[in-house]
């Protein structure tokens, strides 16, 4: 019977990307979002369900049809939600959204993982290095994404032992659709001037290293907290004010 993985959030950016990359290395795939352009991503590899992770109903469903399919050994959490608003109007509702997509959603799709009756299973969270940093008007959304973080290492020190592996993987700024309207030529080459690496994160630079972490080449790697955020976290912050931008910037 074909290895099943459950990626939750499969038609964002990253989401898809995961997907693409669980499907070439041989997995089948149950894609699961809200949008109705999940359901084109269906093909022989990828059984797409529509569903809202913050329900804990459709993620119950999601995976009984996964189960249907074949063993379930994996999860990819890429979900989020945010509330982008000055600390003065963010009120217990948005918070509540915010947590319910981003970071409740998580543990008990975790859960469902647990109960599957695969020997071995592995679990990776898709996080953000706004866990540990602030901005101004994101305080939802990087208090859910650290809430990831404590998650993630109770996963892998209760469940560990039992043969489950979790794992958190931590991007930074990545140029998916979602963002178009928030960017733009010059925003973009100000961000990479605060990217010692010469080019911002790809949905793919996510994706290879979820793979990884849900392989067997992984299976000593529980409860790390990996960056992809090509050294942005390295960076002392008044050194950007002396670096000068980077020479190719603008030939992205």
């Amino acid at each position: 019977m074909r290895s099943v993985v459950v990626v939750l959030g499969a038609s964002g950016g990253i989401g898809r990307a995961v997907t693409a990359d669980q499907v070439a290395h041989g997995r089948h795939v149950v894609a699961v979002a809200r949008g109705e352009k999940t359901l084109a991503m269906r093909d022989e590899h990828i059984t797409p369900v529509l569903g809202d992770a913050a329900k804990p109903e459709d993620l119950e469903e999601v995976f009984s049809v996964a189960a249907g399919i074949g063993p379930v050994d994996a999860l990819v959490h890429s979900v989020f939600a945010d509330a982008r608003v000055p600390l003065t109007e963010l009120d217990t509702a948005a918070m509540q959204q915010v947590f319910a997509a981003g970071a409740t959603s998580a543990l008990k799709a975790a859960q469902l993982l647990h109960q599957q009756p695969a020997r071995t299973t592995a679990c990776v969270l898709v996080g953000s290095i706004h866990a540990g940093f602030g901005e101004a008007g994101m305080a939802a959304y990087s208090t859910a994404k650290a809430a990831l973080r404590g998650i993630s290492r109770s996963l892998a020190v209760e469940w560990g032992p039992e043969g489950m592996r979790t794992n958190l993987v931590e991007p930074g700024f990545v140029p998916v659709p979602r963002n178009e309207s928030l960017t733009d030529d010059t925003v973009l080459e100000q961000l990479q001037h605060a990217y010692p690496s010469p080019r911002l994160c790809t949905p793919d630079d996510v994706a290879h290293l979820t793979t990884f972490l849900l392989s067997d080449r992984a299976e000593f790697i529980n409860g790390a907290t990996v960056p992809v955020d090509g050294g942005a976290g390295a960076v002392l912050p008044e050194t950007l004010l002396r670096r000068p931008p980077a020479a190719h910037a603008k030939e992205q």
